[in-house]
């Protein structure tokens, strides 16, 4: 199928063998006789529902491999080491998670560690969750995001509550919109049914969300800086941002400031803010031996230094005297 929709006309080939690209399924599938296609018009409407078929059939067949995916996840992930020899192993309950499991998943499937650890987890609350729903998925009736959204807002509820939730969202074919629309009707449903699970969930999940990380980016020369945290403060920061970038555009008289877009000002009014409002301190307190009674002023103890004098002595000692640097 792949190489066949890299050609010019794909749906043309009748060959033997390749169901989806046959004749008949293309007739069944776009609802229109290709003895009727004699106009530009009827061939450009059966070549776009024939590739929305197409769109349709590799969306289900991808939710469908997620499904088996996050099963075996799932299963994967129950397994640990026995002890820290790592040479017994044993298979814990269903919603365990391995020591080990996250650093199993990243090497197979080539992913840094925080995106397996995510994947793991919400791998495990699909498949310990919202079993049912999972089926979903694998029948490609539904989303994996739409799933893993709603077993993320489950993941404190307990079991009996998960079962409840499960058969309201079936009746109500929530499983079936997008990823926000189904997490806020969970989170509503989690609240009304067990309040307490709903707000522990929020709490994890806002601090599993807060951040600040710092990724390369495709353009050299260029990092990009993101920043998590709560709204109040992303206002703040954005109206701080937002004047002072102002600022700068009618202050600037240098050669190249008609070129000068909006965007490179905000990025040097963010650097300016965040640098130039830091007072750092810094205090060294140096100790320094006094003189003291009883010290002997001989060769022998002035050629061993300071410290033994004083340790040998039992003189009083000045110390914390605190330079300006």
């Amino acid at each position: 199928m792949f190489e066949r929709l890299n050609s010019d006309d794909p749906f043309t080939v009748d060959a033997a063998g390749d169901k989806f690209f046959t004749r008949d399924d293309l007739t069944g599938l776009s609802g229109i006789e290709h003895a009727d296609q004699n106009s530009d018009e009827d061939h450009w409407v059966t070549q776009t529902r024939q590739f929305e078929e197409s769109i349709r059939v590799a969306h289900s067949v991808m939710n469908t491999a997620g499904a088996v995916r996050a099963i075996s996840i799932s299963q994967y992930a129950r397994w640990d080491a026995h002890d820290v020899t790592c040479t017994q192993f044993v298979q814990h309950e269903p919603g365990h998670v391995g020591e080990f499991a996250a650093d199993g998943v990243a090497a197979e499937l080539r992913l840094s560690c925080i995106a397996a650890s995510q994947l793991v987890r919400k791998s495990v609350w699909a498949a310990t969750k919202t079993p049912v729903l999972l089926t979903e998925v694998a029948a490609g009736v539904a989303n994996l995001d739409t799933v893993t959204a709603v077993a993320t807002e489950l993941q404190d509820a307990r079991p009996d509550t998960c079962e409840l939730i499960e058969d309201k969202i079936l009746q109500r074919r929530i499983h079936c919109r997008g990823a926000a629309s189904a997490r806020r009707s969970t989170r509503t449903l989690v609240t009304r049914f067990e309040a307490p699970a709903a707000r522990k969930t929020h709490k994890r999940t806002k601090a599993q969300q807060s951040g600040v990380w710092f990724d390369p980016h495709p353009t050299p020369g260029l990092a990009s800086f993101t920043a998590v945290l709560p709204d109040a403060q992303v206002a703040e920061i954005c109206d701080l941002v937002e004047k002072r970038a102002y600022d700068l555009k009618r202050s600037d008289t240098s050669e190249d400031a008609a070129d000068k877009l909006l965007g490179e000002y905000r990025a040097d009014a963010l650097y300016e803010i965040v640098t130039r409002n830091l007072n750092y301190t810094l205090d060294i307190q140096v100790l320094t031996p006094t003189t003291c009674q009883g010290c002997s002023n001989n060769s022998a103890d002035a050629n061993r230094g300071p410290y033994p004098r004083i340790l040998d002595t039992g003189c009083d000692y000045a110390a914390g005297r605190s330079v300006a640097v």
